[in-house]
């Protein structure tokens, strides 16, 4: 029996040892039952969460996003001193640099709530093994799993 089995289910077990061997199994099968039961609904409550934290960093980077400014290419090079045109493009390079980021892992994550409608959210889309749990929870729009992901970057 699971450790986290409830108490009523374990004491309906205890009572259960006196009887005979059918009767034993029944009541293991209707524990099992309402264990599995228990554990889908932990399961569906788990998902329900992992969409509410895929949505709040969704809102999360478009905001960061929305925050960057645009600066255009034309305002570079009209300064007096050829320093604060070095600045300013430094600042909008990096600007342009984080913006892009941001756009690329607000794309991750949309596409990770499109796998978890689709239901295959935890399985590498490249060879299809589930992502370890610890992985999924550092990083909850990852899509490859740990060898898959350091095969990706050494190509790189």
């Amino acid at each position: 029996m699971a450790r986290g089995a409830l108490p009523w289910i374990r004491n309906l077990l205890a009572l259960g040892r006196g009887m005979g061997y059918n009767h034993l199994n029944m009541l293991r099968g209707f524990a099992g039952e309402q264990m599995r039961c228990w554990q889908m609904i932990r399961k569906r409550d788990n998902i329900a969460a992992l969409r509410r934290r895929l949505q709040a960093e969704c809102l999360h980077l478009q905001m960061q996003v929305g925050r960057l400014p645009i600066d255009s290419v034309e305002q570079i090079g009209h300064g007096n001193h050829m320093a604060d045109d070095a600045s300013d493009a430094f600042e909008q390079a990096k600007s342009l640099t984080l913006r892009r980021h941001l756009e690329s892992l607000l794309g991750e994550v949309r596409e990770a709530l499109g796998r978890l409608d689709d239901g295959t959210y935890g399985s590498c889309r490249v060879c299809g093994q589930a992502i370890d749990s610890a992985r999924l929870e550092a990083i909850p729009y990852a899509s490859l799993c740990l060898h898959c992901k350091a095969r990706a970057e050494r190509r790189q």
